[in-house]
Parts: structure tokens; sequence; C-alpha cells
């Protein structure tokens, strides 16, 4: 039977500001990996929220540039 992780992934972008630099850079992974249009849409939405902060942790840094999302924020 195929679970659907779409309502998990959406809780955590919603919970993106409560998050540290490890819980963010495994939301990434996590809503990269979920297959949709949906899905596709939150992880743009995770992708601005990231690149509007003061500063991207180094987790973070490390899985954007594992899946090639430009940034150039100092760490």
């Amino acid at each position: 039977e195929h679970v659907s992780f779409l309502p998990i992934v959406k809780a955590g972008v919603a919970a993106f500001d409560s998050m540290d630099d490890e819980d963010i850079a495994t939301l990434f992974d996590a809503v990269d990996s979920t297959p949709g249009a949906e899905a596709e849409r939150l992880l743009e939405e995770l992708k601005q929220k990231i690149l509007a902060q003061p500063t991207i942790g180094p987790e973070t840094a490390e899985t954007l540039e594992r899946h090639n999302t430009e940034y150039d924020k100092a760490l």
C-alpha cells in the first residue's frame, strides 16, 4: 500500500521557523524526495524560506549544494 508523506512534509514546512539547521536539512531532503506537483511547490516554498534567512547553517548549506541549489549567504 502506498503511503503519502505529503502531510508530513507540509507540516514540516509549516514548522520551519522553529527548526534548527539539521532539521531544515533533513526536511529539505524529505520534501525533495516526495513525488508530485504539491511536493514541488512545497520545495520551492522551503527554498524561499531558507534563502530568506540572514544566514544558512552548514548542514543546510551542504544539502543545498547536494541538490544544486544556488545561494549566496555567508555561513
